[in-house]
């Protein structure tokens, strides 16, 4: 089952009704635990087995940390946190290794290992990584040992975030999980139009970009440089779109539930540096990787070498968190090259913008960067896209070394899947969403400890406003979200991490 099912549409608004009527927060917890398996289990029977078995290692070793203190609770932490995170690795990465492995003894004309195939669940590294939080929660005393099984067995199994996120933290979650307060009309509102624009993200425009985009990456040998570079910035605008759009309807849904969830996005490609745009995109995955990684491994307070060592790890673990892959490997180190960089000529670009006269802050300057992350962001996007390292390279040196603008004006955009009226439809949403991130970035500047902008923004329009913008997504997404033969309902692009 997913957000775009029309089962999903349908038992959702019942669900909301029945856990609205329930008298006692326990009785709320039970049945969110019930629909959470349901929905996820919907999926294969293996998905199941794989959070039970997490929720199972994590919620022991969170009993056993509670018992015992100083070594032996560092001990108990490292025992159980390895566990978990083992699931993981075996599933995920297995055959990653052992298909390495071969590659290497082919060089010695060595026999090939057999290779196992294993099934991997949907959504496999957010759970490993929401329970993992816990333990760690529990070792720096920002939460206490949950021993309530339904609820803590709910706060792994919780079924909004479950496959792409936003991954949560045990010390905010599970007091939500305790005490929590039904949401007013106005709230329930504000919910729905949420998880509509999430959707709308979704079905309107990156499911329309994705038929460009999944044509010239399939076939990237087929087409000139001008086409494949204009389709490496549509993918970028696409996963983001995605991913985004899932993260609005995963906020949205909870709730609707009373689940206070934070942004997982924050108009990323606002962003004049690399680092701010990894401050603003992926945010749940992105604060876990500096908390639990980076901030460990010393962070930036043992002098600059190992500061740039620690990105690179960090960012070299992200890429094998997002694929088990070489082209995945690259994505990352490419990220950690963008900022180590960054660092490195900070001081001569500043020396250079104040010997030329120009200033930092000027509009003009600031969407220069702009461009350049966007620029920056996409081009390592097509290694995250392609199949393998081989493949991206190529599609870089067709971009750059057979380009010509022509194409642009001479009909072969209305020939990689779209139409006119479709890039019509697509100008129309960019500026849409363009306004929007505008409106969302101003509230976050306002209050920037305010965890949820959009909900925020829309606790503050009235009822008839937002029974409009209900009404509004509604037409656009019924009358140009993408349906029919060969569209793929509930396919989520971090679906399959």
């Amino acid at each position: 089952m997913s957000f775009l099912s029309y089962s999903f549409l349908l038992l959702l608004p019942i669900a909301t009704v029945i856990h609205r009527l329930l008298p006692s927060v326990r009785m709320k917890n039970l049945f969110l635990l019930i629909v959470s398996v349901a929905f996820y289990g919907s999926n294969g029977i293996g998905c199941i087995i794989v959070f039970l078995l997490s929720a199972g290692i994590t919620y022991t070793g969170g009993l056993l940390m509670a018992k015992t203190t100083g070594r032996k609770r560092k001990t108990v932490f490292a025992v159980f946190l390895i566990l978990n995170l083992s699931i993981l690795l075996i599933i995920k990465y297995t055959e990653f290794l052992i298909d390495s492995a071969n590659q290497l003894l082919g060089l010695i004309h060595a026999g090939p290992l057999p290779v196992p195939r294993i099934l991997q669940p949907i959504g496999l590294s957010f759970i490993i990584f929401q329970s993992s939080t816990y333990l760690f929660d529990l070792k720096s005393g920002k939460t206490t040992a949950e021993r309530n099984l339904i609820r803590y067995t709910l706060f792994v199994s919780f079924f909004p975030t479950l496959v792409c996120g936003p991954i949560q933290r045990a010390a905010l979650f599970l007091p939500q999980l305790k005490n929590r307060k039904a949401p007013a009309f106005k709230e329930v509102q504000s919910a729905v139009v949420l998880f509509m624009w999430g959707y709308f993200l979704k079905r309107v425009i990156a499911d329309r970009i994705a038929i460009c985009t999944d044509l010239v990456f399939d076939d990237y040998l087929q087409y000139d440089g001008a086409i494949l570079f204009g389709s490496m910035l549509m993918y970028n605008l696409q996963i983001y779109l995605d991913f985004a759009g899932y993260s609005c309807m995963a906020i949205g849904t909870a709730a609707l539930f009373g689940f206070r969830i934070k942004d997982n996005f924050s108009q990323p490609y606002f962003a004049g540096k690399i680092t701010d745009f990894w401050r603003r995109w992926h945010i749940s995955l992105t604060s876990w990787f500096t908390d639990y990684v980076y901030i460990p491994l010393g962070g930036n307070r043992k002098g600059a070498l190992k500061r740039y060592i620690n990105i690179l790890v960090v960012f070299l673990i992200s890429g094998l968190w997002h694929g088990a892959g070489w082209n995945f490997l690259i994505w990352g180190m490419l990220h950690a090259i963008y900022q180590v960089v960054g660092y490195l000529t900070a001081p001569s670009r500043e020396k250079i913008l104040k010997k030329c006269g120009i200033d930092p802050q000027s509009m003009a300057h600031r969407l220069f960067q702009r461009v350049i992350i966007f620029f920056l962001v996409s081009g390592a996007w097509v290694f995250f896209r392609s199949s393998t390292v081989v493949q991206a390279v190529a599609y870089l040196r067709g971009t750059f070394f057979n380009l010509h603008a022509g194409v642009l004006f001479d009909g072969s955009l209305f020939r990689i899947g779209l139409k006119l009226a479709d890039w019509n439809v697509l100008v129309v949403c960019f500026v849409t969403v363009l306004a929007v991130s505008g409106i969302l970035e101003r509230e976050k500047r306002k209050n920037p400890e305010n965890p949820c902008a959009a909900l925020s923004v829309l606790n503050q329009q009235s009822i008839l406003s937002k029974t409009v913008f209900i009404l509004l997504l509604f037409t656009a997404i019924l009358i140009f979200g993408i349906y029919g033969e060969g569209y793929l309902p509930g396919s989520f692009i971090y679906a399959g991490f």
